[in-house]
Parts: structure tokens; C-alpha cells; sequence
């Protein structure tokens, strides 16, 4: 009975060696996967990066030098004044709930000084894109009164920018943005 055993193997591996041999082509490789920029999940400290580089937005004058998107600090210019904003000194954390991005700012009257923006997400899979920052960045009281706003708004349009970026990447639309064991968590309806 033993032997009637491996006759039949070895019968059958005969018989799907030549079937494979004769009729099947070799597997083609699938689609590569495209390359994903904005991961599911962000620990904080690989979130410094991605802001700094939408922070930094592109040149707004035509003579500005190529490569702009990799500078460590951008001048902000509004209704006549001018900040620096020092891209290389981001930092960001999670505290509970709540996402802290710290980033120094310089004028001339205040010098360089540090404002924390603290932005409470969704908490649940299911939330809407949704953030929820104080009426002022916490620090410096004068820098904050007047650039608060527009780092708080630039924070948002740089988070809103990898979240549309982290839907797009899986043919999807942006769903929500959760803090999730200690790391920001995007999610996507409809992700393939």
C-alpha cells in the first residue's frame, strides 16, 4: 500500500510538471505598488519632516533658488512685516490625546522664540477630519499675538495637505485623523 502511494505521487507530479511545463507561462509580475509617501501611521517624531516641507510651501518670487522645499527656514511676509520660521527647529510629540508642534519663530523685535501649537484630532476611527487647536499658540506672548494665526492655519493646511495626500495614494478619500497608541493615524473610506 506504501509503494501504490508514492506511484500515485510520483504519477501526479509527472502529470502537473508537463501540464505546467506545457501550458502555463510563467507568473508575470503585478503591478509595482506605487510608493506611499504618507504612511497609515506617523510616530512624532518622523512628523517633523513631512510639516517642515509644506510649511515651507514653494518660492513665491520667480528669481527664487530651486529647491527652496528642502530650506531650513522661510521668511513669512505679511501686511508688511516679516518672521523667519525655522523649519529645522519642528518638533512634535504626543501628550494623551493631543499632538504638540513646536517650531521657533524670529523677528526683530522679539528675536527667536519657540510657540507650541497643540491640535486635539479626532479620537475615534470614525471621527471626521477633524482639528482642534487653542485660540493662540502657546509662548512668546507678542510673536504669538501676531503669527499665531498663520502658523495655526499653515499647521492645518500641512496636516490637510498629508491627509489628502494619504487618500489620494490609495485611491481613496480622506476620513479621518486620529491619535492612536502614541502616533498620528490617518484613515481613508474606500482605501484599496
Amino acid at each position: 500500500m506504501r509503494r501504490g502511494k508514492r506511484a500515485v505521487l510520483a504519477w501526479l507530479r509527472k502529470v502537473l510538471d508537463s501540464a505546467r511545463d506545457e501550458h502555463c507561462e510563467p507568473p508575470r509580475p503585478g503591478p509595482a505598488e506605487p510608493p506611499r509617501t504618507i504612511p497609515d501611521r506617523i510616530a512624532p517624531e518622523a512628523l517633523a519632516p513631512l510639516l517642515g516641507v509644506r510649511i515651507a510651501g514653494t518660492p513665491a518670487s520667480v528669481g527664487a533658488p530651486e529647491g527652496g522645499r528642502d530650506a531650513r527656514a522661510v521668511v513669512w511676509v505679511d501686511c508688511g512685516d516679516e518672521v523667519i520660521v525655522h523649519l529645522d527647529s519642528i518638533k512634535t510629540a504626543v501628550a494623551s490625546d493631543v499632538l504638540l508642534i513646536a517650531i521657533d519663530l524670529e523677528s526683530d523685535d522679539t528675536g527667536r522664540q519657540t510657540l507650541v501649537v497643540p491640535i486635539a484630532p479626532g479620537t475615534r476611527a470614525d471621527d471626521e477630519l477633524t482639528l482642534v487647536t487653542e485660540d493662540v499658540p502657546r509662548g512668546h506672548a507678542e510673536i504669538a499675538a501676531r503669527w499665531g494665526r498663520i502658523l495655526q492655519d499653515a499647521i492645518f493646511a500641512a496636516i490637510e495637505d498629508m491627509a489628502r495626500t494619504h487618500a489620494d495614494e490609495r485611491q481613496a478619500a480622506a476620513k479621518a485623523l486620529v491619535i492612536a497608541d502614541g502616533a498620528l493615524a490617518f484613515r481613508a473610506e474606500g482605501a484599496v
